[in-house]
């Protein structure tokens, strides 16, 4: 989430580098937890159910990944103007990732 919050602080084109430390840390933040959250998937489940159970979250990934890439390109490209549709595609990005803490909080057990 912290990526995200660093790159809302884009504002003009030179302001580029925000954008970039914002993105960097989001991918640096998803390369953790997303191995985790596939130990979780295919661990919870009954052991003959492991193999069913990350083929549905591998397959749910790459469809909010294609949903995501599909909604920010429309905010971002479309009627509104580019910044401010980047500002609520990264809103959108900020609330799923904080979804993704909420559940990963209510259904983890350490």
């Amino acid at each position: 989430m912290l990526g995200g919050v660093v790159a809302l602080w884009i504002t003009t084109p030179a302001t580029w580098p925000i954008f970039v430390l914002g993105t960097v840390l989001i991918g640096i933040g998803t390369g953790i937890y997303s191995p985790a959250l596939n130990l979780v998937a295919t661990t919870t489940v009954d052991p003959a159910c492991s193999g069913l159970a990350s083929g549905i979250y591998n397959t749910s990934r790459q469809v909010g990944m294609a949903l995501g890439i599909a909604i920010l390109g429309s905010l971002v490209g479309g009627a509104i103007p580019a910044l401010i549709g980047l500002r609520i595609g990264l809103l959108l990005i900020i609330a799923c990732l904080a979804g993704v803490v909420v559940l990963a909080l209510r259904y983890i057990k350490v």
